[in-house]
Parts: C-alpha cells; structure tokens; sequence
C-alpha cells in the first residue's frame, strides 16, 4: 500500500472537484481494501499508553485509526473530489462485536458512504468495516466537513440529522475528572496514528487552516473520553455490542484542560468534554452503549 509520507506530498497538490451527479457516482464505486490485516501489537501498545485504556478488550476507537492510511488512500484517490488536508471531523460512530479477536487477521476494507450539504461546506462519511470469519465484527462511520465558501448543490441532502446528540441537555452530570491535553499532543498522536494533518502540528500549520493554534485529533479526545468513563464503570468482559456515538463541537485547542463528565445511569452513558472553566460549552459528547451496562443498570 501507498505510504502516508507519500500521500500526504500528493495531498499539497490535490485540488477539490465540483460535486456532480457524475463524480457522485464515481465516488461511490471506490473503496480500499485490505484482505489481511494484522494489528502491529507495538503500536497497539502505544495507542493504549497514549489513551490510558484501562480494558482488557480492543479499544472500540483503535481499528478506525489503524485504518487511517486507507482512509487517506481513499480520499486521495482520483475519482475522490476531497481534498485530504484540513479536513474537520464532526461526527462519529462505532459498532464493535465482542467476537472480535484482536490476535487474528481482519478483511479491512474503507468506502465512502453518504455526501450532505453542510452550512460550512460539505460533509461527508469515511465507512470502515472489519470482518472475521465471514462475519461483520467492525463498523465505523468518520463524517468529516471539507470547507467550502458559498457552496450550494441541488444534488445533496442538507446535513440535518447532525449533531445527533444534544449537547445542551441540563441534566445532572458527574464530573469524573479533568484531562490535560499538552502542547505536543497532536504530534505524538500523529507518531502514532499516522495522521499529519497540519492542523494538529502546530500553531503555524494550523493557522494556514483557519485554527488560532493547533487542536487535538477528534479520534484522540474521542478516544481519551471513552477511557476515563471505562475507568469508572470497569465493565472490562463485554458479550454484547459496544457502540459509541460521538459530535464534535468545538475543537480543543493545544495545550487545554478539559473537563470530564458523566451523565446519569441509564440504557447508555453520555460523557461530555467541556472547558474546565465553563462547562455548559462543550467540545464534544460521547454516547457509550454498553450491552452488558445497560442490563446491570436495570438490575437484571
């Protein structure tokens, strides 16, 4: 496969293409795949250092990064209209069985999935799936927004269904702790995961994109977020579904501190990642479906 250095040279070079039903229809035929893929145990290990998880079982965020060479594969292919630098994530969701066995090989395989309209330009869905065994074990849905001035196009739906969870809810919250995200975090996530986008490097880089300094990756807060809320549920042998659902609001900006809460018990979890100083505003919130959760909360 391509490498990412590589990718991300042609990427400085790749100029956005008008949305028509023609290159629509081409893009949707695209897809990257890798028919057996093995988890690299070291990187795994430093994904887990770098996120402080404290679980047993496969991270649910860490198949969506390990992928992240393919997604950039398939956002840079020719027939994608995108271009792969600056791109913000807003939304996110996984589904991950708990037969997944981290030690076998997976079928990967990243497609695009739905385009919208978005009032900031366009938005669109990076899909990974995994399978083992001829079975689905792997789902998830990256929607990035590519900014694009005054756009408009007859052929997308408006992105109306996003935000899909509401960050404004007023009910009682539980502070679990506050997470410190350094100067230096992007860089170190990006060693890890191989994600070089500018906008996470430094203040300089990020500043071409619009951005006063560098932000976290969205997959990385996301994951830390998920993390904590393990750590105080210690749920660590699922044997039902795990699936998150996660909107991004606000950026964090590099270095932050940033507050972590819980809502109420109850069929899932909603963590919020808010300023520390004013926790109505939130930068993200996460909501973490556990099977095996759900039924202890309603005590059966």
């Amino acid at each position: 496969m391509t490498t990412i250095p590589y990718l991300f040279a042609r990427a400085l070079f790749k100029r956005r293409r008008e949305l028509t039903p023609d290159v629509l229809k081409k893009m949707a035929s695209v897809s990257v795949d890798d028919p057996y893929f093995k988890v690299d145990y070291a990187n795994y290990q430093r994904y887990e250092l770098a996120t402080d998880w404290p679980s047993v079982f496969t991270h649910p965020c860490y198949l969506q990064m390990a992928s992240l060479p393919m997604q950039f594969a398939l956002i840079m292919h020719k027939s994608s209209p995108f271009k792969a630098l600056g791109l913000v994530h807003i939304h996110n969701q996984i589904t991950q069985q708990p037969s997944l066995v981290q030690g076998q090989p997976f079928s990967l395989k990243v497609a695009f999935g739905k385009v919208y309209s978005h009032k900031k330009g366009v938005a669109f869905e990076v899909v990974v799936t995994a399978g083992q065994g001829g079975k689905c074990v792997y789902e998830a849905i990256g929607t990035y927004l590519e900014r694009r001035a005054k756009f408009q196009s007859e052929y997308l739906p408006a992105c109306e269904h996003l935000p899909l969870i509401d960050d404004n809810e007023k009910k009682p919250r539980r502070t679990l702790k506050d997470k410190h995200f350094s100067t230096n975090a992007g860089r170190h996530y990006a060693s890890i995961s191989g994600d070089y986008n500018p906008i996470h490097l430094s203040a300089i880089s990020a500043k071409l994109f619009g951005f006063k300094r560098a932000i976290a990756h969205g997959m990385f807060s996301m994951a830390c977020g998920l993390s904590i809320e393990e750590e105080m549920l210690d749920f660590r042998h699922p044997d039902e579904p795990i699936v998150v659902k996660c909107d991004f609001f606000k950026a964090i900006l590099l270095p932050s501190m940033v507050k972590v809460q819980s809502g109420p018990l109850r069929m899932d979890r909603l963590i919020f990642m808010s300023q520390t100083l004013d926790a109505e505003e939130n930068y993200l919130v996460i909501q973490y479906y556990r099977g095996e959760a759900a039924r202890l909360h309603r005590g059966l």
